[in-house]
């Protein structure tokens, strides 16, 4: 019988316990709900005092992006460069870059590690429309790039590829592809060290309506069409660029980059 009671007690104290985190946690997701009403009611008002209109969007919630680190690998870029245009390929001099030419066509990389090519491989023949996907992952794959989490968009004869860095687009980190009549055309910037932090607190929370009414306060468009969170590359110290979190905006005056942390367009 008094086991009986004590077990009854048990329930009725983790039933007490229950209930108070459960309380707890009502009071904390109606606190967040009131604030996040309160700071778009702040937005409409201060999209209202600088004349811009937002479409019917679903703004992002608050988003926990990381602040990366990505070493240029000249090493890699140069590999690519003789898998484009074969080993006999010969370096150009230039100031900023790093150039090679063959019979086969030029390719240059410069201190931003961005690429610039035209080849013309072997027998070439420009692919029909409907095998440009497959056209473009067997050259990026003979270049020596990962295919692990590559995206590849096609529009026309021109192929886009990307991958994404703890789990956010790096806006501008991509390889247009483009297939013409004569040549292949290479343009874009890449990476191909895995990023690393350095320092401690890897992630941190930003929310998108504090940067789109700091934005709205620099009067540059009239519409907001959408808000992406994402990443960024911007060059660093020597060889190391940081993947910096960044809110993307599309506006009726094209694309900006709000840095959360500082609050400027990158």
């Amino acid at each position: 019988m008094q086991w009986g009671k004590i077990k009854s007690i048990l329930i009725a104290i983790l039933f007490l316990v229950d209930a108070f985190l459960v309380g707890v946690l009502v009071v904390k997701w109606a606190s967040e709900e009131q604030r996040e009403q309160e700071m778009f009611k702040n937005l409409q008002i201060v999209l209202a005092n600088n004349n811009i209109t937002i479409q019917n969007i679903d703004l992002p919630k608050e988003a926990m992006m990381p602040q990366l680190i990505v070493d240029q690998s000249r090493t890699d870029e140069l590999k690519v460069a003789h898998k484009l245009l074969g080993e006999d390929a010969v370096q150009i001099n230039s100031d900023n870059s790093l150039s090679f030419e063959s019979d086969l066509g030029e390719v240059s990389w410069n201190d931003s590690g961005e690429i610039s090519a035209v080849i013309t491989p072997e027998n070439y023949k420009k692919p029909d429309e409907s095998s440009i996907e497959n056209q473009a992952s067997s050259l990026l794959e003979s270049m020596g790039i990962n295919q692990s989490g590559l995206e590849i968009n096609v529009n026309g004869f021109t192929a886009v590829a990307s991958f994404k860095t703890a789990g956010y687009e790096v806006f501008n980190r991509n390889l247009k592809i483009k297939f013409s009549d004569d040549n292949i055309s290479i343009n874009g910037r890449w990476t191909f060290s895995e990023p690393y932090a350095t320092r401690n607190n890897l992630y941190s929370t930003y929310n998108p309506i504090d940067s789109i009414i700091w934005f709205a306060g620099q009067k540059k468009v009239n519409e907001i069409y959408d808000i992406t969170a994402g990443l960024l590359l911007i060059n660093g110290a020597g060889s190391q660029m940081q993947l910096s979190p960044v809110w993307r905006i599309e506006t009726d005056n094209g694309d900006f980059y709000v840095d959360p942390v500082k609050n400027e367009i990158v």
